[in-house]
């Protein structure tokens, strides 16, 4: 949304908003898109998955219903042009 036309602003932090944009609230899927057989770790410690294959090879998908889901919240930005700054609202 363009507000600069109407003639109204916001100020922060001695900036002024000329434009501000809505990010409405989503969910996305979490976790492994394969089937994980087993972890394992490398040279630092850190764990990597080893994922299940069928008899070509190729991983095994998981099931759709057992990946969980996240719920990324809706937000606000405002852009400033001179700075050519973005400002986060949550």
């Amino acid at each position: 949304m363009d507000v600069e036309n109407e003639c109204c602003y916001a100020v922060l932090d001695d900036d002024h908003i000329k434009k501000l944009k809505y990010i409405p609230p989503k969910k996305i899927k979490v976790g492994h898109m394969f089937e994980v057989e087993k972890y394992k770790a490398n040279k630092k410690g850190k764990p990597i998955s080893v994922f299940e294959s069928d008899g070509d090879g190729r991983k095994i998908l998981a099931d759709q219903d057992k990946r969980g889901g996240k719920l990324i919240e809706e937000k606000w930005i405002g852009y400033c042009k001179k700075p050519k700054k973005y400002f986060p609202y949550f």
